[in-house]
C-alpha cells in the first residue's frame, strides 16, 4: 500500500505499523505546513526571511532644564526669588539654566537678586554673560560699569551688543566714550545697538557722529543714526504732569546744526533712512533755508516717507505748505490722506489768514469733498474738525444733522470741531454729547470742554467724574490736571475714593490718572492720601505712587512689593501649546493677520492671548489706537483706550527687538499688561526692553499698513497645528 505521497509502509507486526503511523501523522501534521509555508515564500520573494526580533519599547529622554525653566518661570511670574530657589540656578552646571534664572532677576528686579548677577558676569559661558548684561540693563544697574565697557570689545558679537544696549539703558553719560566709537563697528548689530543708546544716553555730543554714520554707513545703520537723532529730540515726561520737560538746550544747538544733515537723509534711498530724517525735521521744528528735499519728499513712492514729509511741510506755514497739503488729499492711500486733513487742521491760521481768495475756496472746497465722499470714516470726521476751524463758529449750523450720526467716530470728530471754534452752540452740542450713549463720543466731548475752558465748562467735566465707565472717569482726571483748577481737587478725591470703593466701577488707570491730578494740583497737600494710596489694590497704583513721592520727598519709600496678588487670576488656555510657534489668525474686513507667537520668550503672555482667543474675547474688538507710522492698537474691551480686565501680566522683555510687524503687549506702568495689544508699523528700537515681544506679522502687513482707528477684529482664531 503506498500512501499519495509515497511513503512506504512496512508489512510486518502490529508495532512496525503503529510507529510507521505515527510517522506518517507526525510528517502530515510538523513538516508539510513549515515546507508549504517555506515554498509559499520562496514564490513571493527570493530572499529568505528574517527572523522577527522583539523590541524594547522607547524611552523618551525629558530634557532636564525643561522642568527646572517651569519653576523659574513660576517666580519670575510672583516677582519672588523663591527662598535662595532661583540662587542655586544661578550656580547651576548647566549654562542654559543659568542664563535663564539670570534674564528672571533681570524681570523680578528685586536688589537681592541684582547682587547675585556679580560673579556671573565673568561666567565662562557668553549666552551667560549675554543673560546678564540683559538683565543689568533692565534694571538700569550701572555698578558693573567698568565690566561692561570691557565687554564692549569681546570677540563674542552678541555679548558686544548686548553690553552696548546695557550701557544705553543705564544711561550714565560715563559710557558716551565707549559707545560712539563703536557706530563704525563693523559688526551692524553692535553699530545698532550704538545708536539706539546714543539717544538713550541724551548727550549731546553723539549728534556729530550720528551725523557722519548716517551719511556713510550701511543702510541698517543708517535708519539706527537717524532714528537715534530723532529720538533725541523727544522730550523726556514728569511724571507728575504728564508733560513734555523742557528739552536740553545743548541737545537743541547740536540738532539746529544737524538740520542739514538731515535734509541730505530726507532724499535717502532706504526709505526707513528718509521717513526717521523727516520725522526728525519735524520734531525739530525748524525751518531750513532750502526746504526743497522736504517738499521733494511728498513725490515718495513709499506712504510713509510722505507722511513723515508731511508733518515736516506743517511746519513750514506758509502757503506753498497748504497747496502741497490741499494736493495730497486724494492720495491713493488712507494715511497720507488722514495726515493731510490733519495738516490743514495744523495749517488752519494761515489759510485764514489768506482772506477770501482762491486760498481759501479750494481748501474749503478740497475739505466739503472729503466730508462727503472720503471712504475712510476717520478722515471725514479729521475734515469736518478742519472746515470748522477754516469758517469758524458760524459753520457749527451747517453740522448739527451730525449729533445723530450713526458712526461713534463723526460724533466724536464733531466734539473736536465744537471745542476748536468755541462759542454757545458749541457749548450746547458738547452738552448734549456728554450724555451719548457711546462713552468714547463722551470722553471726545469732555477733550472739547477742556479747550473751550471758562467755569461752566469745568464744572460739567466734573460729571466725567462720576461716570460707570473707566475711560471717561480718566479722561476727566487728565483734562482737570492740565486745566489746573483748584475748584476740582474736592470732586478728584471723592472720585478716588469711590473708585477704590466700588469694584463694579474699579479701575486702577483711571485711579492713576486722579491721583496725577490731585498731586500736580495740590503738591505735597496730597501726601497723606499717596501714603493711603500706597495701600491700594492696583500694583500699577502703588508703582507710581512710590515714584511721585520720591519725588516730592526725596528719597523712595520703602514698601513691600506685592507681586503674587496683583497676577492671579489670569486665564488659562483649554488646549496645549503644540509646536514652538503657535499661529493667531486675525481676520478684519481689509484682510487677514497671521501673527506667529513666542512661548519660549513670553510664556505667561502667549498664554494669556491664547486663551483670550480661545474664549472669543478678541472677536469684534476695535482698533481703538492708529498713529501712523508707529502702531496699531486694540484688544480694549472698552475701545476707549482706558479698558482691561481683572488681572494683571509681568513684564517678560528679552532681547528681541520691534521690528516692523512686531506684536507688543501695550501697558501704562511695569508690570500692567493685560489684553490690549500693538503691532509695530515701522522698526521702533526705543521699545526695546521696556515693552514685552511676544509674536510678530507672519502674513498680512500689506494689512496691518491699511488699518485705521474703528477698524474691527471680526473674529480671532487659533491655527492648531
Amino acid at each position: 500500500m503506498v500512501n499519495r505521497f509515497q511513503i512506504p509502509v512496512p508489512q510486518g507486526s502490529t508495532w512496525k505499523r503503529v510507529q510507521a503511523s505515527l510517522a506518517c501523522f507526525l510528517f502530515i501534521s510538523v513538516c508539510m505546513p513549515l515546507w508549504i509555508c517555506g515554498a509559499g515564500c520562496k514564490t513571493e520573494s527570493s530572499k529568505p526571511v528574517s527572523p522577527v526580533k522583539s523590541t524594547p519599547p522607547v524611552r523618551i529622554k525629558t530634557d532636564p532644564a525643561t522642568s527646572i525653566f517651569r519653576v523659574i518661570e513660576d517666580l519670575e511670574a510672583q516677582r519672588s526669588l523663591g527662598n535662595g530657589k532661583l540662587k542655586r540656578f544661578l550656580s547651576d552646571p548647566d549654562p542654559r539654566v543659568r542664563a535663564r534664572a539670570a534674564l528672571a532677576v533681570g524681570r523680578i528686579r528685586d536688589a537681592g537678586g541684582i547682587a547675585l548677577l556679580s560673579p556671573l558676569i565673568k561666567d565662562r559661558s557668553p549666552a551667560v554673560k549675554a543673560s546678564v548684561l540683559l538683565a543689568l540693563g533692565l534694571v538700569r544697574e550701572d555698578r558693573h560699569l567698568e565690566a561692561m565697557n570691557a565687554l564692549t570689545q569681546d570677540p563674542d558679537a552678541l555679548l558686544r551688543q548686548r553690553a552696548v544696549e546695557a550701557l544705553g539703558r543705564i544711561g550714565s553719560l560715563r559710557s558716551t566714550d565707549v559707545v560712539i566709537p563703536l557706530l563704525k563697528c563693523p559688526d551692524q548689530g553692535v553699530a545698532c545697538a550704538a545708536a539706539d543708546a546714543c539717544f538713550r544716553l541724551r548727550d549731546a555730543r553723539a549728534v556729530e557722529p550720528l551725523l557722519k554714520v548716517m551719511k556713510e554707513g550701511p543702510s541698517r545703520v543708517r535708519y539706527h543714526a537717524a532714528n537715534a537723532l530723532d529720538r533725541l529730540l523727544v522730550p523726556e515726561v514728569d511724571p507728575i504732569s504728564n508733560r513734555p520737560r523742557d528739552r536740553e538746550p545743548e541737545i537743541l544747538a547740536a540738532m539746529e546744526a544737524a538740520v542739514p544733515g538731515l535734509l541730505r537723509a530726507a532724499g535717502d534711498e532706504d526709505p526707513r533712512v528718509a521717513m526717521a530724517a523727516l520725522t526728525a525735521l519735524a520734531r525739530s521744528r525748524v525751518v531750513p533755508e532750502d526746504s526743497g528735499p522736504i517738499f521733494k519728499a511728498l513725490e515718495n513712492e513709499n506712504p510713509q516717507v510722505v507722511v513723515a514729509a508731511l508733518r515736516a511741510v506743517a511746519w513750514q506755514a506758509n502757503e506753498e505748505a497748504v497747496k502741497a497739503h490741499e494736493k495730497l488729499l486724494s492720495h491713493k492711500d488712507a494715511h497720507v490722506r488722514w495726515a493731510a486733513v490733519k495738516g490743514l487742521m495744523h495749517l488752519h491760521d494761515v489759510v485764514k489768514s489768506a482772506g477770501e481768495g482762491d486760498m481759501v475756496g479750494g481748501v474749503d472746497s478740497v475739505l466739503k469733498r472729503v466730508l462727503e465722499s472720503d471712504p475712510e470714516v476717520q478722515i471725514r470726521g479729521d475734515a469736518l474738525a478742519a472746515l470748522a476751524l477754516i469758517q469758524g463758529p458760524d459753520a457749527l449750523g451747517g453740522f448739527r444733522h451730525f449729533l445723530k450720526h450713526r458712526d461713534y467716530r463723526m460724533r466724536s470728530s464733531l466734539c473736536k470741531a465744537a471745542g476748536q471754534v468755541g462759542g454757545a452752540l458749541a457749548l450746547s452740542f458738547l452738552h448734549r454729547l456728554m450724555t451719548d450713549e457711546d462713552a468714547r463720543v463722551r470722553m471726545a466731548a469732555i477733550r472739547g470742554l477742556s479747550r473751550m475752558g471758562g467755569t461752566k465748562a469745568t464744572h460739567r467735566i466734573f460729571r466725567g467724574l462720576e461716570d460707570r465707565v473707566s475711560g471717561v472717569r480718566g479722561q476727566a482726571a487728565e483734562v482737570l490736571r492740565d486745566i489746573g483748577a483748584p475748584e476740582a481737587a474736592g470732586p478728584l478725591l471723592k472720585a478716588y475714593r469711590e473708585d477704590r470703593t466700588h469694584r463694579d466701577i474699579a479701575s486702577s488707570e483711571a485711579r492713576y490718572r486722579i491721583l496725577q491730578a490731585l498731586v500736580h494740583l495740590g503738591g505735597k497737600r496730597y501726601v497723606p492720601l499717596l501714603d493711603e494710596a500706597l495701600a491700594d489694590p492696583s500694583l500699577m497704583v502703588r508703582e507710581s505712587v512710590i515714584e511721585i513721592l520720591e519725588i516730592l520727598n526725596g528719597f523712595r519709600p520703602s514698601v513691600e512689593y506685592k507681586g503674587p496678588s496683583s497676577f492671579s487670576g489670569r486665564p488659562v488656555p483649554k488646549n496645549k501649546i503644540l509646536g514652538r510657534r503657535p499661529v493667531v489668525i486675525l481676520y478684519t474686513p481689509r484682510g487677514e493677520i497671521h501673527l506667529v507667537l513666542y512661548p519660549d520668550h513670553a510664556p505667561a503672555h502667549v498664554r494669556t492671548f491664547l486663551a483670550l482667543v480661545e474664549s472669543g474675547f478678541y472677536n469684534n474688538m476695535t482698533f481703538h489706537r492708529v498713529v501712523s507710522n508707529h502702531v496699531i492698537q486694540g484688544g480694549d474691551p472698552e475701545g476707549t483706550g482706558y479698558g482691561a480686565l481683572d488681572f494683571l501680566l509681568p513684564d517678560e522683555p528679552s532681547g528681541i527687538q520691534f521690528r516692523e510687524g512686531t506684536l507688543g503687549m501695550a501697558k501704562l506702568g511695569r508690570d500692567t499688561g493685560c489684553c490690549q495689544f500693538f503691532i509695530t508699523l515701522t522698526p521702533r528700537p526705543h521699545l526695546d526692553g521696556n515693552y514685552t515681544v511676544f509674536g510678530q506679522v507672519q502674513k498680512g502687513m500689506g494689512v496691518v499698513q491699511k488699518i485705521m482707528v474703528g477698524d474691527v477684529i471680526t473674529k480671532a482664531i487659533w491655527v492648531k497645528g
